[in-house]
Protein backbone atom coordinates (compact mmCIF):
# COMPACT_ATOMS: atom_id res chain seq x y z
CA UNK A 1 0.00 0.00 0.00
CA UNK A 2 1.15 3.55 -0.51
CA UNK A 3 1.59 6.23 2.10
CA UNK A 4 2.54 3.78 4.82
CA UNK A 5 -1.03 2.47 5.18
CA UNK A 6 -1.26 -1.13 6.42
CA UNK A 7 -2.10 -3.76 3.83
CA UNK A 8 -5.32 -4.87 5.57
CA UNK A 9 -6.22 -7.60 3.09
CA UNK A 10 -2.78 -8.67 1.95
CA UNK A 11 0.48 -10.19 3.04
CA UNK A 12 0.85 -7.77 5.99
CA UNK A 13 -2.37 -9.22 7.41
CA UNK A 14 -1.18 -12.82 7.01
CA UNK A 15 -2.81 -13.64 3.67
CA UNK A 16 -1.12 -15.26 0.70
CA UNK A 17 -1.33 -12.60 -1.98
CA UNK A 18 -0.65 -12.60 -5.71
CA UNK A 19 -0.86 -8.95 -6.68
CA UNK A 20 -1.31 -7.88 -10.28
CA UNK A 21 -2.47 -11.36 -11.23
CA UNK A 22 -4.07 -9.97 -14.39
CA UNK A 23 -1.50 -8.83 -16.91
CA UNK A 24 -2.92 -5.47 -17.85
CA UNK A 25 -1.78 -5.36 -21.45
CA UNK A 26 -1.97 -2.02 -23.15
CA UNK A 27 -1.85 0.16 -20.05
CA UNK A 28 0.88 2.20 -18.41
CA UNK A 29 4.31 0.88 -19.37
CA UNK A 30 2.80 -2.10 -21.20
CA UNK A 31 1.29 -0.33 -24.20
CA UNK A 32 3.81 -1.69 -26.69
CA UNK A 33 3.06 -5.28 -25.70
CA UNK A 34 -0.33 -5.15 -27.40
CA UNK A 35 0.82 -3.56 -30.61
CA UNK A 36 0.61 -6.85 -32.55
CA UNK A 37 -1.66 -8.82 -30.20
CA UNK A 38 -4.56 -9.08 -32.65
CA UNK A 39 -2.24 -9.94 -35.54
CA UNK A 40 -1.01 -12.94 -33.56
CA UNK A 41 -4.34 -13.86 -31.94
CA UNK A 42 -7.16 -12.64 -34.23
CA UNK A 43 -9.86 -14.69 -32.44
CA UNK A 44 -8.90 -13.62 -28.91
CA UNK A 45 -9.57 -10.46 -26.96
CA UNK A 46 -7.32 -8.63 -24.53
CA UNK A 47 -10.00 -9.03 -21.86
CA UNK A 48 -10.16 -12.76 -22.52
CA UNK A 49 -6.37 -12.97 -22.29
CA UNK A 50 -6.35 -11.18 -18.93
CA UNK A 51 -9.10 -13.47 -17.59
CA UNK A 52 -7.21 -16.53 -18.89
CA UNK A 53 -4.00 -15.27 -17.25
CA UNK A 54 -5.85 -14.85 -13.95
CA UNK A 55 -7.19 -18.38 -14.16
CA UNK A 56 -3.66 -19.63 -14.92
CA UNK A 57 -2.44 -18.02 -11.70
CA UNK A 58 -5.23 -19.82 -9.84
CA UNK A 59 -4.20 -23.11 -11.51
CA UNK A 60 -0.60 -22.59 -10.44
CA UNK A 61 -1.58 -21.63 -6.91
CA UNK A 62 -3.79 -24.70 -6.54
CA UNK A 63 -1.48 -27.24 -8.15
CA UNK A 64 2.08 -26.05 -7.46
CA UNK A 65 2.00 -24.24 -4.15
CA UNK A 66 1.30 -26.60 -1.27
CA UNK A 67 1.15 -23.74 1.23
CA UNK A 68 -1.86 -22.18 -0.55
CA UNK A 69 -5.26 -23.12 0.84
CA UNK A 70 -7.19 -23.54 -2.41
CA UNK A 71 -10.50 -23.53 -0.56
CA UNK A 72 -10.23 -19.78 0.16
CA UNK A 73 -9.19 -18.08 -3.08
CA UNK A 74 -10.50 -14.54 -3.36
CA UNK A 75 -9.89 -11.99 -6.10
CA UNK A 76 -9.80 -8.24 -5.66
CA UNK A 77 -9.36 -5.39 -8.06
CA UNK A 78 -9.88 -1.77 -8.89
CA UNK A 79 -11.31 -0.62 -12.21
CA UNK A 80 -10.02 -2.94 -14.98
CA UNK A 81 -8.46 -5.26 -12.41
CA UNK A 82 -11.87 -5.54 -10.75
CA UNK A 83 -13.56 -6.28 -14.06
CA UNK A 84 -11.07 -9.06 -14.76
CA UNK A 85 -11.52 -10.44 -11.24
CA UNK A 86 -15.31 -10.54 -11.64
CA UNK A 87 -15.21 -12.25 -15.03
CA UNK A 88 -12.65 -14.79 -13.80
CA UNK A 89 -14.85 -15.60 -10.79
CA UNK A 90 -17.92 -15.96 -13.00
CA UNK A 91 -16.02 -18.60 -14.99
CA UNK A 92 -14.11 -20.33 -12.19
CA UNK A 93 -15.83 -21.89 -9.17
CA UNK A 94 -12.51 -22.16 -7.33
CA UNK A 95 -12.79 -18.43 -6.65
CA UNK A 96 -14.72 -18.21 -3.38
CA UNK A 97 -15.34 -14.48 -3.53
CA UNK A 98 -14.51 -11.05 -4.89
CA UNK A 99 -14.04 -7.55 -3.57
CA UNK A 100 -13.96 -4.92 -6.30
CA UNK A 101 -14.03 -1.14 -6.56
CA UNK A 102 -15.19 0.82 -9.63
CA UNK A 103 -15.18 -2.37 -11.66
CA UNK A 104 -18.17 -2.21 -13.98
CA UNK A 105 -21.24 -0.49 -15.33
CA UNK A 106 -23.90 -1.72 -17.70
CA UNK A 107 -22.69 -2.48 -21.22
CA UNK A 108 -26.23 -2.05 -22.53
CA UNK A 109 -27.10 1.13 -20.65
CA UNK A 110 -23.81 2.99 -20.30
CA UNK A 111 -24.37 6.56 -21.46
CA UNK A 112 -21.00 7.87 -20.31
CA UNK A 113 -18.62 9.66 -22.64
CA UNK A 114 -17.26 6.47 -24.20
CA UNK A 115 -19.96 3.92 -23.38
CA UNK A 116 -19.29 0.54 -24.91
CA UNK A 117 -16.55 2.12 -27.05
CA UNK A 118 -14.45 2.06 -23.87
CA UNK A 119 -14.10 -1.71 -24.37
CA UNK A 120 -14.13 -1.88 -28.16
CA UNK A 121 -12.40 1.18 -29.57
CA UNK A 122 -10.56 3.13 -26.89
CA UNK A 123 -8.68 0.25 -25.25
CA UNK A 124 -9.41 -2.64 -27.63
CA UNK A 125 -10.28 -4.92 -24.73
CA UNK A 126 -13.30 -6.54 -26.41
CA UNK A 127 -13.22 -5.38 -30.05
CA UNK A 128 -16.36 -7.24 -31.12
CA UNK A 129 -18.45 -5.03 -28.86
CA UNK A 130 -17.78 -2.37 -31.50
CA UNK A 131 -20.41 -4.05 -33.66
CA UNK A 132 -23.00 -2.92 -31.11
CA UNK A 133 -22.13 0.78 -30.98
CA UNK A 134 -25.45 2.53 -31.49
CA UNK A 135 -27.26 -0.79 -30.83
CA UNK A 136 -26.22 -1.34 -27.22
CA UNK A 137 -29.59 -2.85 -26.23
CA UNK A 138 -28.70 -5.82 -28.45
CA UNK A 139 -25.49 -6.70 -26.64
CA UNK A 140 -25.97 -10.39 -25.77
CA UNK A 141 -24.25 -10.20 -22.38
CA UNK A 142 -23.96 -7.66 -19.62
CA UNK A 143 -22.59 -7.63 -16.12
CA UNK A 144 -25.69 -9.51 -14.97
CA UNK A 145 -23.29 -12.41 -15.56
CA UNK A 146 -22.28 -11.62 -11.97
CA UNK A 147 -25.22 -13.78 -10.91
CA UNK A 148 -22.93 -16.69 -11.89
CA UNK A 149 -20.79 -15.84 -8.87
CA UNK A 150 -23.66 -16.59 -6.45
CA UNK A 151 -23.80 -17.96 -3.82
CA UNK A 152 -20.13 -17.06 -3.37
CA UNK A 153 -19.09 -13.84 -1.64
CA UNK A 154 -19.19 -10.61 -3.62
CA UNK A 155 -18.41 -7.11 -2.38
CA UNK A 156 -18.92 -4.34 -4.94
CA UNK A 157 -17.88 -0.81 -4.02
CA UNK A 158 -19.28 1.72 -6.46
CA UNK A 159 -18.48 5.36 -5.74
CA UNK A 160 -21.37 7.71 -6.37
CA UNK A 161 -19.24 10.05 -8.50
CA UNK A 162 -17.35 7.46 -10.55
CA UNK A 163 -16.74 9.03 -13.97
CA UNK A 164 -16.58 5.68 -15.80
CA UNK A 165 -19.14 3.56 -13.96
CA UNK A 166 -22.55 5.11 -13.34
CA UNK A 167 -23.85 4.20 -9.88
CA UNK A 168 -27.44 3.87 -11.14
CA UNK A 169 -26.35 1.29 -13.73
CA UNK A 170 -24.42 -0.63 -11.09
CA UNK A 171 -27.49 -0.63 -8.81
CA UNK A 172 -29.71 -1.81 -11.69
CA UNK A 173 -27.37 -4.72 -12.42
CA UNK A 174 -27.36 -5.58 -8.71
CA UNK A 175 -31.17 -5.77 -8.74
CA UNK A 176 -31.12 -7.95 -11.89
CA UNK A 177 -28.56 -10.30 -10.33
CA UNK A 178 -30.65 -10.63 -7.17
CA UNK A 179 -33.65 -11.55 -9.34
CA UNK A 180 -31.62 -14.14 -11.29
CA UNK A 181 -30.24 -15.60 -8.06
CA UNK A 182 -33.75 -15.83 -6.55
CA UNK A 183 -35.12 -17.52 -9.68
CA UNK A 184 -32.17 -19.94 -9.70
CA UNK A 185 -32.72 -20.82 -6.05
CA UNK A 186 -36.45 -21.41 -6.65
CA UNK A 187 -35.69 -23.66 -9.64
CA UNK A 188 -33.22 -25.76 -7.64
CA UNK A 189 -35.68 -26.48 -4.82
Amino acid sequence: MTGGSPDLFGADAGYDVAKDYARKFGFGTRIEEVQHFYDRYPKWSLMGKMVADTRSVINDACSRMAFIDSSIIYLTGYSLGGTVALLAAALDNRVKGNAVVSAFSSLRNDKSTEGVKHYSHLHGLIPRLGFFVGYEARIPIDFDILACIAPRHLLVMAPGKDFDHNILNVQQIDRQCQTFITIGIMQRT
